[in-house]
């Protein structure tokens, strides 16, 4: 496609490539390369509905890029947030996992086995078995007892990939094999694809305690942050729903974590999502939202709704993070 011309207030030469042409832009000073997208990729995150709770859950990429072009809102209208959400969701079920930090407790037949296979983990908080079916988990593993595979997986760092299988560690514990009968195995911990924080150089400002009861949650500057972000304070994540100068309107305990009260000057943490997968969902939300020009447009003006498939770029970009499903059970 030939490039369009410069829109008026750009005054760089640097490219990025969009659905609809090539468009010239001001990268942001502190902006990092993601593939095509050469802008600073920060988290937010979408609302859904999750398997274990249909609490709001945020952790989606869809809001990972939007507001890296926000500054460039005179040459790219965006699409709606309905848009960028079912595609959020499209992607989790393409690549067969979740990307956002799930804090929760999951159940599993131990087979009578060494191994345990499970959905992508983080990290594990408690390990106990049902050793007489009645479905109490009356003992308590220890952390020398099994081991987490596979070996140097770092999921909590930006290089890292997740936990995918449990295992019985016969020669550093004192157990033997995960029963079998039903959910014999119950696990506690964090759920997800990596769990990646940034500090967003803006900490709390209330003038006292954020309490654990509080939705507007003042904080040094506001203009680090935007709707949609999924911010973490200590062990619990919240949801940025508004912005108003330093005032963040938030919903407490999100994605499995519990509400308390923060101390004044506390940092305050972004979570940071793979960057191809938010480019990939900055892709496809871009397109889908572009085809309401189209001569066969539906009626609601490009209103979100169900999509056929992720476009081939996307797919090419999600590839490396597609997971076989494990099946029933899990």
């Amino acid at each position: 496609m030939r490039p369009m011309s410069k829109p008026e207030g750009c005054n760089g030469n640097t490219t990025v490539s969009t659905p609809n042409g090539w468009f010239w832009k001001d990268p942001p000073k502190e902006g990092r390369v993601h593939g095509i997208m050469r802008y600073r990729l920060p988290p937010r995150v979408a609302r859904t509905r999750s398997e274990d709770h249909d609490q709001r859950l945020c952790g989606a990429y869809h809001t990972e890029i939007r507001r890296g072009v926000e500054h460039h809102r005179h040459w790219l209208r965006w699409p709606p947030t309905g848009a960028s959400e079912d595609v959020s969701r499209s992607i989790d079920g393409y690549c067969n996992r979740h990307f956002y930090v799930l804090t929760t407790t999951r159940k599993f037949d131990g087979g009578n086995s060494r191994a345990l296979n499970v959905p992508d983990l983080i990290s594990i908080t408690s390990l106990k078995t049902d050793e007489d079916f009645d479905r109490t988990y009356e003992l308590t593993w220890a952390a020398s007892d099994y081991l987490l595979y596979p070996l140097n997986a770092e999921p909590q760092q930006p290089w890292g990939r997740p936990y995918t299988r449990i295992m019985v560690d016969i020669e550093g514990g004192s157990r033997q094999l995960f029963p079998a009968g039903g959910p014999t195995v119950e696990a506690a911990g964090k759920w997800g694809y990596r769990e990646v924080t940034e500090d967003s150089a803006a900490d709390i400002n209330e003038g006292g305690s954020f309490g654990a009861a509080d939705t507007t949650l003042t904080v040094t500057d506001g203009g680090k942050f935007s709707g949609g972000d999924t911010l973490s304070i200590e062990s619990e994540s919240l949801y940025v729903t508004a912005i108003s100068t330093n005032d963040l309107t938030v919903t407490r305990g999100v994605n499995g974590t519990t509400a308390a009260a923060h101390d004044d000057s506390t940092d305050v943490y972004l979570f940071r999502f793979p960057g191809s997968v938010a480019e990939a969902c900055l892709l496809q939300a871009a397109r889908l939202w572009k085809r309401k020009d189209l001569a066969y447009a539906p009626a609601d003006q490009g209103q979100a709704g169900p999509m056929a498939g992720l476009d081939a770029e996307a797919q090419r970009l999600l590839a490396p993070y597609r997971r076989l499903p494990l099946g029933t059970g899990v």
